[in-house]
């Protein structure tokens, strides 16, 4: 039987190496598209096309285009291992900080700096002129040689772009996979976001060249004069005619050329590497059909309640709820194989398979969040509570079955144990009172307590899944009152309502409780619209059944405070 995880590696694995052979091929072809506007003189458009000709055949740019593409390889097989389908939340301040000063982060950003570094210098490369190279002839001097200061300036703005990257790819959070409103496919999707990448990578690198512009004038100047006192290399105060000033002073630094070319530059490291962002994220969001029921034994492993499941692999469980939610709102013929009932017993085993998966994930989470509601700030992490207490109870069970194997060992253990009794006791009370004192410190406190916020967000980090398993829901009960043959899905209408009506409960006490601010949390702002977003997916799920059954639903069993919501749903006052 294939396992599930190994045949998703396998397709995962595809994905990503699809992703990067494409992300190669836009640079290539980028880049070639630059070097080719930036030679074209329309005042000499035949010289422009041998020019452009020249560009095909000349092995200098085939080398740097080469190198970029190596580097942005390295990229790629670095960063991938980074994305995630939903936010790592930590609980208190201290955690928070140290999630954002992990050493993980520190590499990534280092990492980003020297390939913006090198992708910088391969440009540099190119395009020649002004930043032909970081050390040049010195005039009239054969063995002598003197730095270009200017192209040294472009290839550390490439730096600071790299690593102004790497550090937003956290905190703007940038490594999660957000799935796409509509599905397209990857071509459609790839097409349409170009443009406005390119767009935002332009006001990107034009809004964070005054930050680099303060760095170099304050810290970067001198550390070039270091270095260059050092090796005893003078500087290049007259390479270019248009710039006379060293860089060290405010009018070298506001030489219109010199920022062109440092905003160019940063332009194109900033969509060079948003390339792999957006490859990445397009190929790994790509709808996946998953069979209802299984053609042959070796892919029962491989059906949707199997994948609905899937805790392990959460991009494998979201692309589960994603194609249930499509299925249910486009595909009639799938939803005729879930409304189907097996020939022998005449069961319907696709249908109580993929509703109890489903009713089962959402009563765990009406669970949490009512628990949360119940105590903001408790101790235990939200979710955990349940399993620590069945835990302790098979634990404490354990204790207590009799048997006399190991008798003498224990009593072996407690003579040692009332020997360093003592010692241990007094060692004991004073670290409780050197960590009482701690704790009550305002400062301290204000590092290790658990924030109610910060919980709220851990509850709500999966929100995207639960939408969609509620669509899903709520679009099967509706199309099976004019598809359901059988009359399977009746049996479950009303689990289905008790449950949706629950959670809408829920998130109104919590919304209130914690209301959906303007200033969030950095980083997790995505959380808070996908909270709104979940009410708004439940009230309408309820709606649609409602819309759908009309009067029907009178006859259906429902506790007396589900029935009096339900009453403001066919009233149209919720």
């Amino acid at each position: 039987m294939t396992n599930l995880r190994e045949w998703f590696d396998s397709e995962k694995r595809w994905r990503s190496a699809a992703a990067a052979v494409w992300t190669l091929l836009l640079v290539i072809s980028f880049t070639f598209a630059v070097t080719a506007v930036g030679s074209f003189d329309p005042f000499d458009v035949l010289g422009s096309i041998a020019g452009i000709l020249f560009i095909l055949t000349d092995r200098t740019f085939w080398s740097n285009v080469f190198g970029i593409c190596v580097v942005e390889f390295i990229i790629f097989r670095l960063t991938t291992r980074y994305y995630k389908v939903c936010h790592y939340v930590p609980r208190n301040q201290l955690r928070l900080i140290a999630y954002h000063l992990s050493p993980v982060r520190i590499f990534y950003i280092i990492l980003h700096m020297i390939c913006g570094g090198l992708i910088t210098w391969f440009m540099t490369r190119i395009f020649g002129n002004l930043v032909v190279s970081l050390v040049l002839d010195a005039t009239g001097n054969i063995n002598a040689s003197v730095v270009n200061e200017q192209h040294t300036f472009i290839v550390l703005h490439g730096m600071f772009v790299g690593g102004f990257y790497g550090a937003a790819f956290f905190l703007a959070g940038r490594h999660i996979i957000h799935f796409p409103i509509v599905q397209q496919t990857r071509f459609f999707q790839v097409k349409g976001q170009l443009f406005p990448l390119l767009l935002t990578s332009a006001s990107r690198s034009f809004r964070n060249m005054k930050y680099f512009y303060i760095i170099y004038y304050f810290f970067c100047a001198s550390t070039v004069q270091w270095w260059l006192s050092v090796y005893g290399l003078p500087q290049d105060r007259n390479s270019n005619s248009n710039i006379t000033s060293g860089l060290d002073t405010i009018s070298g630094l506001l030489s219109l050329s010199l920022a062109f070319s440092a905003w160019f530059c940063g332009m194109f490291v900033d969509f060079v590497l948003s390339l792999v962002n957006l490859l990445y994220i397009v190929y790994e969001t790509q709808s996946f059909e998953f069979p209802i029921e299984p053609a042959f034994e070796h892919l029962q492993d491989m059906c949707l309640h199997r994948a609905l499941i899937c805790n392990e692999h959460l991009l494998l469980q979201y692309l589960a709820c994603l194609d249930l939610s499509q299925l249910a709102k486009h595909s009639r013929e799938r939803r005729m194989v879930i409304f189907s009932v097996s020939p022998l017993g005449g069961h319907p085993l696709n249908w109580t398979n993929i509703a109890s998966t489903c009713l089962v994930q959402l009563k765990d989470f009406v669970d949490e969040i009512v628990a949360f509601n119940d105590c903001p700030t408790g101790q235990k992490t939200v979710g955990h509570l349940v399993d620590q207490q069945k835990q302790g109870q098979v634990i404490s069970r354990s204790f207590l079955r009799p048997g006399a194997t190991h008798e003498l060992s224990y009593r072996t253990a407690d003579v040692c144990a009332q020997q360093t009794q003592p010692q241990i006791d007094s060692a004991k009370r004073i670290f409780v009172k050197i960590s009482e004192i701690v704790k009550n410190h305002s400062v301290v406190t204000y590092f290790i307590a658990n924030r109610p916020e910060l919980l709220g967000l851990q509850l709500f980090s999966q929100s995207q899944k639960y939408i969609w398993l509620i669509s899903g829901l709520s679009h099967l009960v509706a199309a099976s009152y004019t598809e359901d043959t059988y009359g399977v899905v009746q049996q479950t209408l009303p689990d289905i309502l008790t449950v949706f009506l629950n959670l809408l409960e829920a998130l109104n006490r919590h919304l209130k409780q914690f209301p959906v601010r303007k200033r969030n949390q950095s980083g997790f702002a995505n959380i808070h619209s996908l909270k709104l977003v979940l009410k708004e997916t439940v009230k309408e799920a309820i709606y649609k059944i409602v819309i759908t059954f009309d009067t029907h639903l009178s006859s259906i069993p429902l506790s007396a405070e589900n029935t009096r919501r339900l009453q403001m749903f066919k009233e149209f006052k919720e």
